[in-house]
């Protein structure tokens, strides 16, 4: 069990991933192989384009050419053991520019976010010089459900039959069974996923304007697949009400998400610069920074919508006035974006500050 643990640990941390390919026929199909490569895999990662100075090819020579003949690295033995085979395959580790004396030989290991390289390698790619790109945080399905539940029940918002709506979006490709364990993914520096402002919408809209999005998407009112992909997004948030409540469930959606982690990003901060965070524990320190990376995205998320419904508002006053005025100077809008807006605290700020300065409507269920 112990070598086989460690067998596991080797390939995890060390196996290359790359194209499938069959050897034999020379076929290229769908997916990834894995490939142990000794030596190659010593070098290191970097998510950042300016630091990187190899890549790693694949090369593919026809067994039978005057090439592989040439190559001193085809033995007598292995052209025998190709004989058979429509190609000899191997790997280059080769450096695309100069590299000095102590400079670091430095790789992409691929697209992976902080967490998927503390995870399998154990060390995050982001440094006070760059940060990973590839950032995201899992914004699960659960969370979404019953944020959209808790905040329809109230600003007492009809809801329609869950299921029948979860259903739709499984057929739809934006859910999949089982679907407790959908995850949408909030990345960094990336607006929020369409998808997810998309099933927000489903969730809440009222009965009615849910069988015309089946009918629209799907036709027949069925929950058969339908042939254009289904991504609202903001084109159905035209009314302040409407964009009010889908806004309203976002916030708390990704507020509950923060809530998940047991400290805050102050607290995180404050460890940072403690006695506790020892210099023998890179890891450690590693879970904390990727921690905290992971809540500013979050943060970054709720600014976005908050500027999302503070435009919606603001498109739906000037269209009623006629002449341009807005409900939000720059200083409530500034506000309301403001870094420490951490929790649904300030839920019913919002919600008053939506119909500050324009005048009171009978609520639609849009």
């Amino acid at each position: 069990m112990e070598k086989a643990l460690h067998a596991a640990c080797m390939l995890q941390s060390r196996a290359f991933h790359m194209q499938a390919d069959n050897w034999v026929t020379g076929v290229v199909s769908k997916g990834s192989q894995l490939f142990m490569l000794p030596g190659i895999d010593m070098v290191n990662h970097s998510c950042n384009p300016k630091d990187l100075n190899t890549t790693l090819r694949y090369i593919k020579v026809d067994c039978s050419s005057e090439e592989a003949n040439c190559l001193g690295g085809i033995s007598k033995l292995n052209q025998e053991k190709c004989s058979t085979a429509s190609s000899h395959s191997y790997f280059v580790m080769k450096a695309e520019q100069d590299i000095k004396a102590g400079e670091p030989i430095l790789h992409s290991y691929g697209d992976l976010s902080d967490g998927q390289l503390l995870q399998v390698y154990g060390f995050i790619g982001s440094t006070d010089d760059h940060q990973n790109p590839h950032n995201w945080v899992a914004v699960p399905w659960k969370i979404v459900k019953e944020s959209c539940c808790d905040i329809a029940k109230r600003k007492d918002w009809p809801l329609g039959d869950i299921c029948k709506r979860e259903d739709f979006l499984c057929n739809q490709k934006l859910l999949y069974c089982p679907v407790d364990e959908v995850q949408f993914a909030v990345a960094t520096h990336q607006e929020l996923p369409k998808e997810l402002v998309t099933v927000v919408q489903i969730l809440l809209m009222a009965a009615e304007d849910f069988a015309d999005v089946v009918k629209e998407y799907v036709g027949d009112c069925s929950l058969e697949p339908g042939n254009r992909p289904l991504v609202m997004g903001e084109r159905y948030m035209d009314s302040s009400d409407w964009s009010e409540v889908v806004c309203l469930a976002l916030l708390k959606t990704l507020d509950m998400c923060l809530c998940m982690y047991p400290t805050t990003f102050e607290e995180d901060s404050a460890l940072l610069a403690s006695d506790k965070m020892l210099p023998n524990s890179p890891r450690r320190l590693a879970a904390v920074l990727l921690r905290m990376e992971e809540k500013q995205i979050l943060k970054a998320a709720r600014k976005q919508v908050l500027t999302l419904l503070v435009r919606c508002c603001n498109e739906e006053d000037e269209e009623e006035s006629g002449d341009g005025s807005h409900d939000f100077d720059s200083d409530e809008d500034d506000e309301g974006d403001g870094e420490d807006s951490d929790s649904l605290e300030d839920e019913d700020d919002v919600e008053k500050g939506t119909k500050t300065g324009r005048n009171k409507r009978q609520r639609t269920n849009c």
